[in-house]
């Protein structure tokens, strides 16, 4: 993989997510439809995140990622705060500007959907979110997409 490839893959889960979204406010949808595509939405979401990080850790890298020296370590998790240490302290990819979900001290059902998501959860906890509450944290999934492009643009 390339890392412009994340940014398209970014943008393919972010719009599975808007869809799933919309699917769920539909009326003739039953109760379990809307649970189901509750969790999994919730659960591409995290995975934005992380194709956006691993575009900003690999930025401007012209071959295969695999290749790479940070292509290891908390790169190869599934946890977002890993994936912001990696990136931020091991890399040295600055993230200023970029205002992730989990440093909005005045929200903390925000800050827990972030910091709880995980690619377990849709299995674990799959009726713990409320439909708003999703909307709100894909919104703020969509900003900090385009906060990075701002800030990492296509080149």
């Amino acid at each position: 993989m390339y890392y412009k490839e994340y940014v398209k893959s970014s943008y393919r889960h972010l719009s599975t997510c808007k869809n799933l979204l919309a699917d769920i406010q539909d009326p003739h949808k039953t109760d379990a439809d809307k649970k189901h595509w509750i969790s999994e939405a919730y659960y591409l979401s995290g995975y934005v995140v992380e194709c956006m990080l691993s575009y900003v850790l690999f930025y401007k890298y012209n071959g295969h990622v695999e290749t790479n020296e940070f292509y290891r370590g908390e790169f190869l998790t599934h946890s977002l705060d890993s994936k912001i240490h990696h990136v931020c302290k091991v890399a040295n990819r600055p993230l200023t500007g970029v205002h992730f979900v989990c440093v909005r001290p005045h929200d903390r059902i925000m800050n827990s959907m972030f910091s709880q998501w995980s690619v377990n959860f849709r299995y674990e906890h799959p009726n713990k979110i409320k439909i708003d509450n999703l909307c709100q944290f894909i919104q703020l999934i969509d900003e900090l997409r385009n906060q990075i492009l701002n800030q990492y643009p296509l080149l």
